[in-house]
């Protein structure tokens, strides 16, 4: 158990080192940069003063003061960039061997203290996801059972609305095709009694003529005489109105 301690403690102070080491590296390839920059510049520089050379000397001599005065300012720029970078450098350097210092420094104990602090968080928190994750497999089987309670009920409902549906629609469906069958019967025996002439014709003769019971043709008959299609005499006979 010390063992793996301090081969944790060995990786992160490698760690810390190789992060310092990165910025060091950084900060010398900047510098590079730089430098390079200012050789460019420096180059150019210098070519223009070979074209500047060539111009009147009255020209010349005005132009050569303003171009070492550009070229003096852009060196002591560079100086000052560079300074700078170095000092950085420098104080980055100064602080990683403090704090690796401090860091090595430090007790074995309050290393182990802090290392023991550590993992005990860390169990809580394993346990905490633990106890998470458990109650929250629960809620998901509670829902669940819920989700194909309310389906099956669901479904039973719309069964039971769909049987009534259908119901309903078939009563509506025979009285239809009853009251179209009357209509059509009240026709026919409207046309019966037309056709009978002046001579009129009787319940059961009408009766006959449809195939149809004369008891059956009361109501239509009633409703002939109301609508005043038709007229009944005193012997029983039925004439077009």
């Amino acid at each position: 158990m010390l063992t793996d301690e301090m081969k944790c403690l060995t990786e992160d102070i490698v760690a810390l080192y190789e992060a310092r080491v990165s910025f060091v590296n950084t900060l010398v390839n900047d510098t590079a940069e730089t430098i390079g920059s200012f050789r460019t510049e420096h180059a150019e520089m210098s070519k223009e003063l070979g074209e500047f050379l060539a111009a009147s000397e009255s020209t010349r001599k005005d132009e050569f003061h303003q171009t070492m005065e550009s070229i003096n300012a852009r060196i002591l720029e560079i100086k000052s960039g560079t300074n700078t970078m170095l000092k950085d450098f420098g104080e980055a350097h100064a602080e990683m061997s403090k704090e690796l210092g401090e860091f090595l420094a430090a007790s074995e104990s309050t290393r182990k203290d802090e290392f023991e602090d550590m993992m005990s968080a860390i169990a809580t928190r394993l346990s905490d996801l633990r106890n998470g994750t458990q109650q929250f497999l629960e809620a998901c089987g509670e829902d669940r059972e819920g989700m194909a309670k309310a389906w099956n009920e669901m479904t039973i409902a719309l069964k039971d609305r769909r049987e009534q549906g259908l119901k309903k629609i078939k009563e509506l469906e025979e009285t239809e095709r009853k009251r179209q069958a009357l209509i059509a019967l009240k026709e026919a025996a409207f046309e019966t009694i037309s056709n009978a002439g002046s001579e009129g014709i009787k319940l059961a003769q009408i009766g006959q003529a449809l195939e149809k019971p004369w008891q059956s043709l009361i109501p239509i008959a009633n409703e002939l005489l109301n609508e005043s299609k038709i007229i009944k005499n005193e012997d029983g006979f039925y004439h077009e109105a």
